[in-house]
């Protein structure tokens, strides 16, 4: 049985985006002179582990993969608030990452987490063998509160798996110590998610969170260009009222707010993918709902730390952000 690992650290979120597994992740705002990361992957057989560290407040958007059914829980000593798709995360909560939900996950400081994945089946027939349970992706994220033991198991495991990356990663070649870890965080996996209880969501939360679910869908089938707060409030039916107060507690920002960080998103991969000698700063900006151009550069600089003419002039480059409907 094989094993690989990696470690990294990073001072550009959008490299960071990038290198993260899984599931995508868009930063759609974070204070750029603050942020640092480290990231540390490991796999050993069918497991998937991955150790995440960031140290500035942010707002982002994840979704994850429906080709990996992935569990995420608090790591490490950093106590920076953490509130993900809706719900807030303590230690005793579990991540239940829906198949292909989009979720907003924000940050009040820095924050450590981990993460582990199986492929759908493979988690399919460890429950029905292990738990003599059926459990599948869920279609959105859930938060679950596993027995206190099972999830201390799932840390201890996931702890000692990435400091051996860490510090003796010839550790996990070892066939015997790989296939070790794939059997017992598979077993752990099972047991926190077929031993968890859901905790308890009042209904007005419940109704916020569908009322942000309908207001990513719009956003999926409208990827490609701005959307603004009177379009989504008549769109979706939904008084301007009720969106303000379902966006701030689900993604911790006003929609307006919102949009805006999503509207300069869309521009920069735009500015990405261009050729300079095809385009111009002020048609991406037009293009993208900006008509106070000197307004849109200091906007930009401030997400971005660069001006919106050195994006269009580097080198072209695959844009790092995925598809837009998943920001």
């Amino acid at each position: 049985m094989s094993s690989r690992s990696a470690v990294w650290s990073f001072s550009d979120p959008f490299a960071y985006e990038a290198a993260i597994r899984a599931a995508d992740i868009h930063i759609l705002s974070v204070r750029r002179a603050e942020f640092a990361a480290d990231l540390t992957r490991v796999d050993v057989g069918k497991v998937w582990m991955q150790r995440f560290r960031d140290t500035a407040p942010r707002l982002a958007r994840t979704s994850g993969h429906s080709s990996r059914s992935i569990i995420v829980f608090r790591a490490g000593a950093d106590r920076g608030a953490l509130r993900h798709g809706g719900f807030e995360v303590d230690d005793h909560t579990l991540l239940f990452l829906g198949a292909g939900s989009t979720d907003a996950q924000v940050t009040g400081g820095a924050v450590g987490l981990a993460s582990m994945s199986l492929a759908p089946v493979d988690l399919a027939a460890a429950a029905s063998l292990l738990a003599e349970r059926d459990v599948s992706s869920p279609r959105r994220s859930s938060a679950l509160r596993p027995h206190a033991a099972a999830l201390a198991r799932l840390k201890f495991l996931h702890d000692a798996a990435i400091r051996l990356a860490r510090t003796r990663p010839d550790a996990l070649d070892h066939p015997e110590v790989a296939r070790g870890f794939d059997n017992a965080m598979i077993s752990a996996m099972v047991r926190a998610v077929t031993e968890a209880r859901p905790p308890s969501v009042a209904l007005t939360s419940q109704r916020r969170k569908a009322i942000v679910g309908a207001v990513d869908e719009y956003l999926a089938t409208n990827s490609h260009r701005p959307v603004y707060v009177a379009e989504l409030c008549l769109a979706l039916k939904i008084p301007e009222r009720s969106l303000e107060r379902a966006c701030h507690e689900v993604l911790g920002v006003g929609p307006k707010r919102y949009l805006l960080l999503r509207r300069l998103i869309l521009a920069r991969r735009s500015l990405i993918e261009a050729q300079a000698r095809e385009t111009t700063v002020a048609n991406i900006a037009l293009a993208h709902g900006f008509w106070e151009l000197g307004r849109f550069s200091v906007r930009y600089r401030e997400a971005y730390g660069e001006s919106p003419s050195e994006t269009l002039r580097a080198p072209r480059r695959v844009s790092s952000y995925g598809p837009v409907s998943t920001t």
